[in-house]
């Protein structure tokens, strides 16, 4: 009978340690995984483990762009952030949001920049009135989204100043689009990176003038639009544009149409043979002063640059 009993107390003995031991690791587990905001619980028994700072993070921007009235906003805030919506997670790093056309209104919190795994950021379409910090200003692009490789914010009015200029961009990002988005200058714009190889700057109201002061070294990029944004070189000629900027083993997409560049169209331009799409319409060039060799690669490279242009 006593070994009966002393059999019994050992198996209740070791069903009280396992328990104990399982709740212990399931606290953990939740308190590593949830972000809060007030009396509201981001994410807990998330079974991918999230860092905190990334899910609080998010929860910023949640709160900054009217989240409750976001379009899909389908478990932020309440299940596992790996649930969340347009978001991404790899080994406990959020690496990818995604939520465009998705009616997000208002700013993009700065410390968006401080996701460290961040590789694509897609919040184009929505009313979005202020952009992170880190896209423009000369220090902060160098030491924000170190990881990032796609950034898309177009179709927004949100602001970008370039006054300080994106410069020694030492991360992978490719693809930049801020078109169709307010940049209030282009002076001193300086953009050197040999990983960019998408930039659209195209339609961005505010934009006025192109001058000496730019300086782009990006000799990998393949897509350059800057279309549609009234620029002119006052200090600064396409040449200088062409010699200096792209590169013509890479570029295959070249949109300058619809600004007010003047002078000869140069003849480094000859040099650009792998442009499958160039444009130069709609500009105030001197036809007149250009080489024929120059009017004859158009031609048979089918540039637009007839239009809007005078002889």
């Amino acid at each position: 009978m006593k070994s009966s009993f002393g059999f019994f107390l050992s198996v209740c003995l070791v069903s009280l340690l396992v328990w104990s031991s399982c709740n212990k690791a399931m606290t953990h587990a939740a308190s590593n995984n949830q972000a809060t905001d007030g009396n509201k619980v981001a994410s807990t028994n998330n079974l991918m483990a999230v860092n905190t700072p990334d899910s609080l993070i998010l929860v910023k921007l949640y709160n900054a762009t009217k989240g409750a009235s976001w379009i899909n906003n389908t478990n932020w805030l309440t299940g596992p952030v790996s649930s969340w919506y347009g978001i991404t997670v790899t080994n406990g790093y959020v690496t990818s949001i995604s939520l465009p056309n998705n009616n997000l209104v208002g700013v993009l919190p700065d410390s968006l920049g401080y996701l460290q795994q961040l590789t694509y950021l897609n919040c184009s379409h929505n009313a979005i009135a202020k952009f992170p910090n880190g896209l423009s200003g000369l220090i902060t692009i160098r030491y924000l989204f170190p990881s990032i490789q796609h950034i898309d914010l177009s179709y927004n009015p949100g602001k970008v100043e370039f006054g300080l200029g994106i410069t020694g961009i030492k991360g992978p990002l490719a693809y930049l689009d801020l078109s169709n988005t307010y940049i209030s200058s282009l002076s001193n714009l300086a953009i050197r990176s040999q990983s960019l190889q998408y930039l659209n700057l195209s339609h961005c109201s505010g934009i006025g003038k192109l001058e000496a002061t730019i300086s782009m070294v990006c000799p990998n990029l393949q897509h350059i639009d800057l279309s549609y944004n009234g620029l002119f070189n006052v200090n600064m000629n396409l040449s200088d544009f062409f010699t200096n900027s792209v590169n013509p083993n890479n570029l295959t997409y070249c949109d300058l149409s619809h600004n007010v560049l003047s002078g000869a169209i140069p003849s480094v331009i000859t040099n650009y043979t792998k442009v499958t799409f160039g444009s130069l319409d709609y500009n105030g060039l001197d036809l007149a002063g250009t080489a024929p060799a120059v009017i004859s690669f158009l031609n048979q490279y089918k540039w637009p640059y007839a239009n809007q242009n005078g002889f």
